[in-house]
């Protein structure tokens, strides 16, 4: 009946062990000040200058102390810092705003020292940089953890995935509206920095860093973090960086979409990220490497057989078919000789879907997003089937972007034959209908047989491209309960969807 009404307004309408690397830096106490200076010549230069530097070091991080830079930072007349290595002149450039956008810190210098100008123009008054202490990186050898005797990992240069400082796990982009990041919880929210782009490590295995203008600093404000077994994640977003302006999303070009994972058969995992490795030699250490192989459980952890070994925590696992991330890597458990798992967290777990839906600091920010917004309206079945379904999804709606939707069906039409009516419209209508608000317009209606059994019907893919940006499109869903003793009709929440 149900159905056939729709028909006519159609036509009417138109515990295992998480894979830490060992740590491969150590912060030191170093204090260096430049006194206060200012500029009495006639044009902006450097007015002061000092060699900061460890001894015997693979790589250093600035730490700063007291900063004070005189002038505007937003008409060009703001003192700056210049740093500059000393072993491959990368540089990066703050000024007094990016300096508290990272946190009164740097980004990592290949080599055990850097230049620290001062720069400032005449007339604007007295500036002070004191240095308070330095991250310094040492070679560590790393330890190894793979399915099977051979470690078949590959270099790789997937541009979503990023090495995480100073812990050394994996960080990689999503398709949330600000293009935030997800890692592993128990890799730690001290975390300060991301880097992409990653070269080879030293003969010795330390770590070389691309220069700053692949490094951006992380927004504390940010973070959002558990650290438990089977619910370990870590969210967070960056600042634009100092050198180039850009923002991760803007350099890079790519973040994953999230989806639901999918069923095991027929389907395989990818794992990307910065593990530790020695094989062929040390330079593989901590660089991007990647390995697919079977998924081997979906449940409350994801279980694959594809190598990882510390370093991988936080890495996405990237459901191979669709090119979409539905967890985080968090642990071993695949063995040399076969046997075993690696496993992760789902990215359906409670926490973390209530962390993306509430994200802070800068990843609350707008950004170039679509909106699902949640017009309720549903309708409870009547007795004895007396539920309400309830409709979410989850994309950014741009064009090309991967989309995630669910309809949880209530527990009481569980085992009854039943079918799920998704309607949708380019307008809303909020017509009366079968004691409920018909939402969309009912401009197409697709019939599909719900799953009593599991209670969830999930609908995943990408946003078509060629949507024009302010499209609107209503979506609800209609069920019609064919019971053993009465039949019911519910309908859910309805959502609106907006391209960017």
């Amino acid at each position: 009946m149900l159905f056939r009404t729709l028909i006519v307004l159609v036509a009417l309408s138109g515990p295992a062990l998480a894979q830490l690397p060992q740590p491969q830096f150590f912060s030191v106490a170093h204090v260096q000040s430049s006194g206060w200076v200012l500029n009495t010549g006639a044009t902006r230069g450097v007015i002061a200058s000092m060699v900061v530097e460890h001894p015997a070091v693979a790589s250093l991080r600035v730490l700063f102390d007291e900063v004070h830079l005189a002038g505007n930072p937003f008409d060009g007349s703001g003192s700056v810092l210049r740093l500059t290595s000393l072993r491959d002149g990368a540089q990066q450039t703050l000024n007094a705003q990016q300096l508290l956008e990272w946190e009164y810190g740097t980004a990592w210098f290949n080599g055990s020292g850097v230049q620290l100008d001062l720069i400032a123009s005449p007339g604007t008054g007295g500036n002070l940089v004191t240095v308070g202490g330095l991250d310094v990186g040492t070679p560590l050898a790393g330890y190894e953890s793979q399915c099977g005797p051979v470690d078949d990992r590959v270099p790789s240069d997937d541009p979503r995935v990023a090495r995480l400082l100073p812990s050394g796990c994996t960080a990689w982009m999503i398709q949330d509206c600000a293009k935030c990041f997800l890692s592993a919880g128990h890799c730690g929210t001290g975390n300060t920095m991301v880097e992409f782009n990653v070269p080879f490590s030293t003969g010795s295995g330390s770590w070389v860093h691309p220069p700053p203008s692949d490094q951006y600093a992380i927004n504390s404000a940010s973070k959002q973090a558990n650290n438990a077994f089977g619910n370990d994640w870590f969210y967070f977003g960056t600042v634009d960086n100092s050198v180039t302006g850009l923002s991760a999303f803007e350099a890079q070009g790519d973040a994953f979409a999230l989806v639901n994972p999918p069923d095991v058969a027929g389907n395989d995992i990818r794992i990307t990220g910065h593990g530790t490795d020695n094989t062929p030699n040390s330079t593989y250490n901590q660089v991007q490497q990647t390995h697919v192989g079977p998924f081997i459980n979906n449940g409350g952890v994801l279980q694959y057989q594809a190598d990882t070994t510390g370093g991988n925590s936080g890495s996405p696992i990237i459901w191979e078919q669709a090119n979409a991330a539905i967890g985080v890597h968090t642990n071993a458990g695949c063995s040399t000789g076969g046997g075993g798992a690696n496993q992760g967290t789902p990215i359906t777990v409670a926490a973390l879907q209530a962390a993306l839906a509430n994200p802070l600091g800068v990843c609350a920010s707008t950004g170039v997003c679509g909106a699902i917004d949640d017009l309720g309206l549903g309708l409870q079945g009547q007795w004895p089937y007396a539920g309400t379904p309830e409709f979410s999804g989850n994309s950014t709606l741009e064009p090309g972007a991967g989309y995630n939707f669910t309809l949880l069906l209530p527990f009481q039409i569980g085992g009854t034959m039943t079918t799920a009516l998704l309607i949708l419209g380019f307008s809303s209508t909020n017509a009366p209908f079968h004691g409920g608000t018909l939402v969309p317009a009912p401009e197409v209606v697709v019939s599909l047989p719900a799953d009593t059994i599991a209670l969830e019907l999930a609908l995943s893919g990408s946003w078509p491209l060629g949507v024009p940006p302010g499209t609107e499109i209503y979506a609800q869903w209609w069920c019609d309960v064919d019971g053993l003793f009465a039949d019911a009709i519910m309908a859910s929440n309805a959502l609106k969807l907006t391209t960017p």
